[in-house]
């Protein structure tokens, strides 16, 4: 059982090494379930109250499905920000590679 809290955002270093560090930390609890406590309920509070509960397990792949699913979040702020790397800056690269010297596009339309 955790507390759910509402923080400001840290600066994007300290945020990428607590990303790093806590999913390493994860990786190591979740590790140790056996299947009881795979099943056992999991309670998420908000402001002391409950607003989750569910079987671990699920909660767990809540988390996993939720992380891959907010990806591309992570993605298009990074390339906001200039950060070579994300699907949006990779789709500006390759748009840039099919322009002509004239500067239109080279690609056909759909």
């Amino acid at each position: 059982m955790a507390e759910m809290e509402n923080l400001p955002a840290p600066p994007l270093a300290e945020m990428l090494a607590m990303y790093e560090r806590w999913s390493k930390e994860l990786i190591e609890v979740v590790s140790k379930v056996d299947d009881e406590g795979w099943d056992r309920k999991a309670q998420g509070i908000y402001q002391g109250k409950v607003v989750m509960e569910q079987p671990l397990g699920i909660f767990l792949w809540f988390i996993l499905f939720d992380s891959i699913h907010h990806r591309g979040t992570a993605g298009g702020i990074l390339a906001a920000d200039g950060r070579p790397g994300s699907r949006s800056t990779g789709r500006r690269q390759m748009r840039n590679r099919r322009r002509n010297p004239n500067g239109k596009s080279s690609a056909r339309p759909l």
